[in-house]
């Protein structure tokens, strides 16, 4: 796997899965990277935009909280992140409203968060 030179410190982050190639094309959907396909899965990421992620075969099936999890930004308000993510294999786990993130499972089971799309005073650093 050639990694990233743009992605800083971490370069890859390896995943468990139940299904490595259902899940590369799982996340590659969500963070509109590339799917690499062979004997290790993999998402190889836009320029600039972070690590690969690795999927490797996990033959346990997860119980309990993840012990890390990946949170993973809307890119704009007017997207439906959450419905488009369940429309690709991802269920809800916890949508409180008064949170700016909503918690959901990838298809192998895995926690993962989606975020909020930044408002625009974030995105300029004006907050009034």
């Amino acid at each position: 796997m050639a990694h990233n030179a743009e992605a800083g410190p971490i370069i890859s982050l390896q995943l468990d899965s139940a299904d490595p190639g259902r899940d590369a094309a799982f996340w590659a959907a969500i963070t509109g990277g590339q799917a690499v396909s062979g004997a290790s899965p993999a998402i190889r990421p836009l320029p600039g935009r972070g690590p690969w992620f690795g999927l490797c075969t996990g033959s346990d099936r997860k119980s309990g909280k993840n012990a890390m999890h990946l949170d993973v930004r809307a890119e704009s308000r007017e997207v439906d992140a959450v419905g488009y993510a369940v429309s690709v294999g991802a269920a809800i786990v916890s949508d409180a409203q008064s949170l700016a993130w909503v918690v959901m499972t990838d298809p192998s089971g895995d926690e993962f968060c989606i975020l909020d799309a930044p408002s625009a005073a974030v995105e300029t650093g004006e907050f009034g």
